[in-house]
């Protein structure tokens, strides 16, 4: 006789928050989608939240965690800034989705989803690495140290606009006008290889970047000693990463509960 895991014994709700759209799938024990939708958010997003999990929850009793990912930050579980969606600072998500499903539940920041997501498909994980992306509304990181995301002692560790670099701030808001891409890189890799000394920096894909990630690897092999140097690798992955990183935590919370 055989036996297996049946993988729908349990199943994971992750959510992903950006811009003005909600996106959302429904996934068994072994990831695969069950149901897959996206939303646009025209009001508050907690109405559009409420409707979506009472649906969800009714529909997949076996339901038995609940992720969501957003960009903005937080600081002890409540939300400090979430860009577009002002209604939600103040507010502890994770607490809100549990009173909303009585499930275990977590919210993250986005970068903090990605690189979850990036660790998780290799073994072993990496020792340490540093995932950038660039959004609508800057740039942003999210760190693995030993196998592990690291967000901080505040959740701010990855907020590359205050790290000390001309116009960094107004990069944020200006889109990286005027600014040199390759330099501003180089900067921000060479910082975080003198602060955490990570294996290997992810640059997620974007026209800013294109024709500019030789540059920077050259340029910081000239600023940084050699055993300091990180792999610095351009990725396309970014939507898989997030949605690996979604389902990752999601397992993991309820490998724990």
């Amino acid at each position: 006789m055989q036996y297996r895991l049946n993988p729908q014994y349990r199943l994971f709700l992750c959510l992903r928050l950006e811009q003005d759209t909600l996106h959302w799938f429904a996934c068994d024990l072994d990831g695969t989608p069950l149901e897959q939708e996206q939303q646009t958010c025209s009001g508050d997003v907690r109405e559009l939240l409420d409707t979506l999990l009472m649906r969800v929850r009714a529909r997949y009793p076996r339901l038995a965690a609940v992720v969501l990912g957003f960009a903005g930050t937080m600081h002890n579980g409540i939300i400090t800034e979430s860009f577009g969606y002002p209604e939600l600072r103040g507010v502890s998500l994770s607490a809100y989705l549990h009173d909303k499903t009585g499930l275990p539940c977590m919210a993250a920041r986005d970068m903090q989803v990605v690189a979850a997501g990036y660790a998780a498909q290799y073994t072993p994980v990496p020792k340490a690495a540093v995932c950038i992306y660039i959004g609508k509304l800057g740039a942003g990181a999210g760190i693995v140290l030993d196998g592990k995301v690291w967000d901080g002692a505040a959740g701010f560790a990855g907020e590359l606009h205050y790290l000390p670099i001309e116009h960094n701030l107004e990069y944020a808001q200006n889109h990286f006008a005027g600014a040199d891409m390759s330099d501003y890189f180089t900067k921000v890799i060479c910082g975080c290889a003198a602060l955490i000394n990570p294996d290997r920096v992810v640059l997620y894909a974007d026209s800013r970047l294109t024709d500019k990630v030789s540059q920077i690897r050259e340029s910081c092999a000239q600023a940084l000693p050699e055993q300091a140097m990180p792999v610095i690798e351009l990725s396309r992955s970014f939507e898989q990463d997030y949605t690996r990183g979604l389902f990752t935590l999601a397992k993991k919370m309820e490998e724990t509960t």
